[in-house]
């Protein structure tokens, strides 16, 4: 499946989104054979807010072992081949030659034998997904025990029978192509990636930058939970030295613009950014018109997500990671002066008794203009209180916070004089304003929503999206003879747009308003 998209051709393939929400290989091309089990685990919340926890056990045949970071590459190569075939059929025929060059794997006969003992090694695993294995049809997590392919038969292709080769997917697997849970993969970009940390990376990081152009998470849980880093590296310095080299690939690449770390020892987080377009724009095809209207939307976009609280897991004992790397972890701090100008502000509010996680949360989303407002606005608190003034006499920690919070609103005197028809004045200020913010939040609020919506669709089968408009007609036949058909079809999209909104778990506009308040 090679479609053009500028001047690049690009070749697409397919990810199954439970596949890449949690590892299914050890980080490295050999297994210890005393090793047979792998376990991940991580804590989402439903809309009411109940824990859900979730946990991915993968065990490997006795003969032949767990899936290994080669055996991650040739399940690309699986559905690639798959994807071609427009997901017709569980069984799927194919060549080694094909597969081989799908993987940019020599063709001399030693890649053959390692192709061969990649597919017993996936036809011998089995997965445990407990409450993990998301069903895109109910909408639900469920619990499964399946395995990735059941069966193979690999022939030369040559002789008088020319049998050509074939595998056979597992009931689970081809039912959840079927369901659509899906996604657009960028084979040659993954291919192209030098190390098995960078690729899996990728795949995690690629199943959410479609709809969140920021992701903060704990960085003992990515390297843990997700990409499978092993559990002997228990210092943030050592995942750091761990991740950082795959960043920097990705990050050279332009898949992501910047990330940096923050917090100290167990409190680590990592917040990585997303590209403006580049291959985020590549691997969606979007085309360069598209990629002028997406850059817009992402300058205006202010949204992050803020990953659920994993739970601390006890790995399989010994599992191996990335050995061997040692590349000086870079102080992107340095170089970055909103990043240096937010750790500073920290600093100030530590300094006024507002604690570093609170401070985090203020300064989420806040750009260079909002930062220097709000250094602006320590100083005219630093001022109130030496003056003891009357607006933080009751509580001077409480008015600071609030004022950050509110910092597109909240009104500073000129030269931060106190005067009373200063402090009048800033009150009907506030009042006035919280109408019109109001307003102004519920235009960006659509804004964000429309162009989450936008990604969507772009992202999710055909089929499914065709089933969903057919869904939306019919329960809005009553009204077609009485409105007009270029109305209908605005109800028709707006009702489309609504259940794809709610499949997603996109926010409503209160939720919104929480997320970018939260304390």
């Amino acid at each position: 499946m090679k479609e053009k998209k500028s001047s690049k051709t690009i070749t697409f393939s397919r990810d199954e989104m439970n596949l890449a929400e949690f590892p299914l290989a050890v980080l490295s091309t050999r297994v210890n054979p005393n090793i047979k089990t792998l376990e991940f685990q991580d804590t989402i919340y439903t809309q009411d807010k109940k824990p859900i926890t979730r946990k991915w056990i993968i065990t490997g045949a006795d003969k032949f072992g767990l899936p290994t970071s080669s055996d991650d590459e040739v399940l690309m190569g699986l559905l690639k081949l798959t994807a071609d075939k427009e997901f017709e059929n569980p069984k799927v025929v194919f060549t080694r030659y094909e597969l081989l060059k799908i993987l940019n794997w020599t063709t001399e006969g030693r890649s053959y034998q390692r192709l061969q003992k990649s597919l017993d090694r996936l036809s011998g695993v089995r997965i445990k997904a407990a409450n993990a294995f998301y069903d895109n049809k109910t909408k639900e997590n469920c619990t499964k025990n399946f395995g990735i392919i059941v069966a193979y038969e690999i022939n030369s292709g040559r002789g008088e029978q020319n049998q050509p080769s074939f595998f056979i997917w597992s009931d689970e697997m081809f039912e959840s192509f079927q369901k659509g849970y899906i996604k657009k993969l960028d084979l040659d970009f993954y291919l192209s990636l030098k190390s098995a940390v960078s690729k899996r990376l990728y795949r995690y990081l690629d199943k959410y930058f479609y709809y969140k152009s920021v992701i903060e998470l704990d960085l003992f849980k990515l390297a843990y939970e997700k990409i499978g880093i092993s559990r002997n590296f228990k210092y943030a310095s050592s995942l750091k030295q761990q991740i950082n080299p795959a960043l920097e690939e990705l990050l050279q690449k332009n898949f992501i613009k910047k990330f940096e770390f923050t917090g100290k020892g167990k409190n680590s987080q990592i917040i990585i950014y997303r590209t403006s377009t580049s291959q985020l724009c590549l691997a969606s095809g979007i085309s360069s018109t598209e990629q002028s209207k997406l850059t817009q939307n992402l300058k205006e976009e202010n949204q992050k997500e803020v990953f659920n609280e994993y739970d601390t897991y006890s790995f399989a004992q010994g599992n191996s990671g990335i050995t061997g790397i040692k590349n000086e972890v870079i102080d992107i701090t340095e170089l970055d002066p909103l990043t240096k100008l937010k750790n500073e502000i920290i600093e100030k509010l530590k300094q006024r008794q507002i604690k570093e996680t609170q401070s985090l949360k203020l300064l989420k989303e806040k750009t260079l203009k909002n930062l220097n407002k709000i250094s602006k606005i320590i100083e005219y608190y630093d001022y109130l209180v030496g003056i003891k003034s009357v607006l933080v006499s009751k509580s001077p920690v409480g008015f600071l916070y609030r004022a950050i919070e509110k910092e597109d609103t909240f009104y500073l005197p000129p030269k931060f004089s106190i005067k009373e028809d200063d402090v009048e004045h800033e009150v009907k200020h506030v009042k006035k304003s919280k109408s019109e913010n109001r307003e102004q939040l519920q235009k960006v609020f659509w804004e964000e929503r429309n162009s989450q919506i936008d990604e969507i669709r772009k992202e999710i089968d055909e089929k499914f999206l065709r089933e969903i408009e057919e869904e939306a007609r019919k329960s809005l036949s009553n009204m077609k003879g009485m409105i007009s058909s270029i109305n209908f079809e605005k109800a028709v999209t707006n009702r489309v747009n609504d259940k794809l909104a709610s499949l997603y778990a996109l926010s409503s506009f209160d939720e919104w308003l929480k997320e970018r308040k939260a304390i």
